[in-house]
């Protein structure tokens, strides 16, 4: 068992913690990991004999509580009913030319990987940005007690996962967890972050301030702009100038199937397939009129909505006409059952048609916009188009 309490050669460098024997290599520590489906202990034996250093057998989210502790880094955790992993990625892009920065792989923000990510962080660590998700009551107070976010950032509230909830002010509720009092040894000086358009911004800001956080709005005209706002207030805050800010924008890389732009030969495909609820497709759509030629949406159902289902998608057609999307294709009991009018509106009863009709369609100067819940496995397409079109 490593001492956190201690000063120990090791602070001074990075050691990998592993909790996957499959990836782990030799040198790495070991933190056997109990899942639903798996008990990390059973692979002890292998962790031993594929090199690892050490063998910690404690709770990993205590421990990483522990390792938090030693670190004097900023770290900014993220939250948000939508645009976490964009806002993560781009505040990655402006601030690691700057600082040494730390940050969530992909999408991995829950019980695991919000603790893995504080154990890459080191000695010379000085920013980590934390993307923080929520898929049910009590994970952000959970997730933040680890975390203890000295920049706490708020995207907004929306419907995603509101079927979990009573409502969407207990949803807002909850997400506002992410600002909890200081304990002793944390800075005196904590920020808050909280977009302005958000539902229930005067709550979660007055939630902020009561936690000791000095809080800070921010606000585009669009969801895209309220991330660039972002952005340049935090950029600001952290003694960055515009010109570095653009800089850093100008270079940055979306994460897997998060608004990844591909381009096949005169084809401009937007992959964003990772996940759906109703603000991060108003986000895609417009981020889809920024793209050249036709616009086409490719777009499946929004899961884990409740009674609010239905009307979510509904909603979407103000939208759809808003972006003056040219063509629309959709898969998903709740697509199914929206009307539409005035919209050139393709329905789809399985991932196959939906497939056939859509290459169809395709031809070149085209801007496709891709995006639905998991379920739906839309990501398929990406390769497909590519295929078509190379």
């Amino acid at each position: 068992m490593i001492d956190l309490w201690q000063n120990k050669p090791f602070w001074s460098s990075l050691i990998n913690y592993s909790i996957d024997t499959r990836t782990l290599k030799p040198g790495d520590i070991f933190i056997p990991v109990k899942g639903p489906n798996f008990d990390g202990h059973d692979f002890i034996p292998e962790a031993i004999k594929k090199g690892a250093s050490k063998i910690i057998d404690e709770d990993l989210g205590n421990f990483a509580k522990k390792y938090r502790r030693k670190l004097d880094a900023i770290v900014i955790g993220i939250t948000g009913s939508y645009g976490k992993t964009t806002v993560k990625d781009m505040l990655y892009a402006i601030l690691s030319p700057h600082f040494s920065v730390v940050k969530n792989n992909q999408n991995e923000n829950n019980e695991i990987g919000v603790p893995l990510t504080l154990l890459k962080a080191d000695a010379k660590t000085e920013i980590i940005l934390v993307e923080m998700g929520m898929r049910k009551p009590n994970d952000i107070r959970r997730l933040s007690q680890i975390v203890r976010p000295s920049i706490g950032v708020l995207t907004g509230i929306g419907l995603s996962h509101i079927e979990f909830f009573n409502s969407q002010r207990q949803l807002a509720l909850h997400k506002a967890k992410l600002f909890l009092p200081p304990l002793k040894w944390e800075p005196s000086t904590r920020a808050a972050f909280i977009c302005h358009h958000s539902d229930y911004y005067d709550i979660i800001s007055e939630k902020a301030k009561d936690a000791g956080f000095k809080t800070f709005s921010y606000k585009g005209a669009t969801h895209f702009e309220d991330n660039l706002a972002l952005c340049y207030s935090l950029g600001h805050y952290l003694g960055l100038d515009d010109t570095q800010i653009q800089s850093g924008l100008s270079s940055y890389q979306a994460s897997d199937h998060r608004l990844e732009k591909h381009t096949f030969h005169s084809i401009t495909v937007i992959d964003d397939s990772y996940n759906a609820n109703p603000n991060g497709m108003r986000y895609a759509l417009h981020y889809l009129t920024q793209c050249s030629g036709r616009k086409i949406a490719i777009l499946g159902d929004m899961k884990e909505l409740g009674r609010f289902s239905q009307k979510a998608h509904q909603d979407l057609y103000d939208v759809l006409l808003d972006t003056g999307i040219d063509l629309l294709f959709t898969i998903g009991e709740h697509f199914k059952s929206c009307q539409f009018n005035d919209i050139d509106h393709t329905h789809c009863e399985s991932f196959d048609e939906l497939k056939q009709l859509a290459l169809l369609e395709l031809k070149g100067q085209d801007s496709v916009l891709i995006k639905g819940s998991r379920v739906h496995q839309l990501d398929q397409l990406l390769p497909i188009i590519k295929e078509a079109f190379l």
